[in-house]
């Protein structure tokens, strides 16, 4: 009897642990299961989010933008563009603001040599001298923003500042060729007006239209005198009172077109006054080629051209102001700067620059491209080809921030007053320039 009660002990034993073995085998192989099903499933990938900060406002600039990222964040899954769009008045004041609250875009743009050196002070700016998307630029181009022997902003789109007209308008008006002498344009203006239409567009409610109206004549007859203008004066090296390079005298040429505006041009806006020439109500607008892409979102039938402003009764010193100026920046501290590395190769690649100059109407800087879809460029192209030009991309064309504002203010009051006092725009610009300066010390 015992015999027998041990030997079913036994093989309960033996089928319980046959048992159990076979139930931890189960659960291995759930486990096993479970892992490699967990290795099958794709991992959720934390997206790097880079954020671009500017201050386009055109249109076709938008779209081209907007391809731009889209194409981009096929190609390069996880990533992701977010962009954020001011006006031109308040950018740098609010890209300032934006670092200083540690919310740093990690791209952003800058217009010019001195605000690029700005920036550089407190670290904020990446250098992409060494950088291969940089051989993609035409060689002129990518020295636009060249400060210290250095390359710090990468360039999207050669401008330029001209006169845009509308082709109708002078038709009308009997003028059957661009004025290349300062006689010549003033009697375009009076001939337009004799048919009841605005020479000029002018939307000077926003000031950065004044300095940019102001920039076809100002660029390549002060500057072709004084390469360093702007910086000798904020720096204190001559006085305004000095009137280096005539500058009066180009004040003087401003006031006189600036009666040839449309009503009320310190009440008018940009997208009225570019309005006024898509319409055929004005004759011409002085501004930068981006003209062009806002001109014809409103009438894409507009029929335009654009000539250099004459600042003389010689033909041979009609320059176009053109080049390369500033440029996109990488902000050196961003976590994320080799993506933006990337982002900005793929910025100039042959495509999206075709697509660039497509939808912006402009010439962009990246090199072996033409110019054969917009009659306005090739105009503008015509100078270039014949050696008519001014190059601004080794000038610092405007002063900073507060320097700027003095400047465009005063401007403003010097049009609007009746009687043409230069002298005394001079010797309020000492003033306020000697303000300024004793403020930063």
């Amino acid at each position: 009897m015992k015999r027998f009660l041990s030997l079913v002990l036994s093989c309960v034993f033996i089928l319980g642990l046959f048992a159990g073995c076979q139930s931890k085998e189960e659960k291995i192989s759930d486990s096993q299961q479970k892992g490699s099903a967990q290795q099958q499933q794709p991992q959720n990938k934390q997206k790097v989010v880079i954020k671009w900060f500017h201050h386009y406002g055109e249109e076709g600039m938008r779209k081209w933008i907007d391809l731009l990222i889209k194409d981009f964040e096929q190609k390069n899954e996880g990533v992701k563009i977010e962009t954020e769009a001011l006006s031109a008045d308040n950018y740098i004041t609010t890209l300032k603001a934006k670092i200083a609250s540690d919310d740093a875009p990690d791209i952003y743009d800058l217009p010019s040599i001195p605000d690029i050196r700005q920036f550089m002070q407190g670290g904020y700016v990446a250098d992409l001298t060494d950088q291969p998307f940089m051989q993609n630029l035409s060689p002129a181009c990518q020295d636009a923003a060249l400060i210290d022997g250095r390359r710090w902003a990468m360039p999207i789109e050669q401008i330029s500042f001209a006169v845009f007209y509308n082709k109708d308008v002078f038709e009308k008006a009997g003028i059957t060729e661009v004025p290349d002498t300062w006689s010549k344009f003033i009697d375009a203006c009076n001939k337009i007006a004799g048919i009841g239409i605005s020479p000029i567009a002018a939307g000077y409610k926003e000031n950065w239209t004044l300095i940019c109206d102001n920039f076809t004549d100002h660029l390549p007859y002060t500057y072709g005198k004084a390469p360093t203008w702007s910086d000798d004066l904020e720096t204190g090296k001559t006085t305004w009172s000095e009137d280096v390079a005539g500058f009066k005298e180009q004040l003087r040429r401003l006031y006189e077109r600036s009666k040839y505006t449309n009503p009320d041009p310190f009440g008018t806006d940009w997208n009225k006054a570019t309005e006024l020439l898509a319409t055929g109500k004005a004759g011409m607008i002085l501004n930068g080629n981006w003209t062009i892409d806002t001109v014809k979102q409103k009438n894409p039938d507009a029929r335009l051209g654009a000539f250099a402003m004459p600042f003389s009764d010689n033909p041979e010193d009609v320059k176009m102001p053109m080049g390369a100026a500033g440029g996109l920046i990488a902000y050196a501290k961003s976590p994320n700067l080799q993506t933006v590395f990337k982002f900005f190769e793929h910025i100039t690649t042959k495509e999206m620059a075709e697509k660039f100059q497509l939808y912006r109407k402009g010439l962009s800087t990246v090199k072996g491209l033409s110019a054969d879809f917009e009659p306005a460029l090739n105009d503008i192209i015509k100078y270039q080809n014949e050696g008519k030009v001014f190059n601004i991309s080794v000038i610092n064309r405007d002063f900073t921030q507060q320097y700027q504002k003095v400047f465009g203010d005063n401007l403003t009051v010097l049009l609007m007053q009746k009687e043409f006092d230069p002298d005394k725009f001079l010797k309020t610009m000492d003033e306020e320039f000697n303000r300024i300066r004793s403020l930063s010390k």
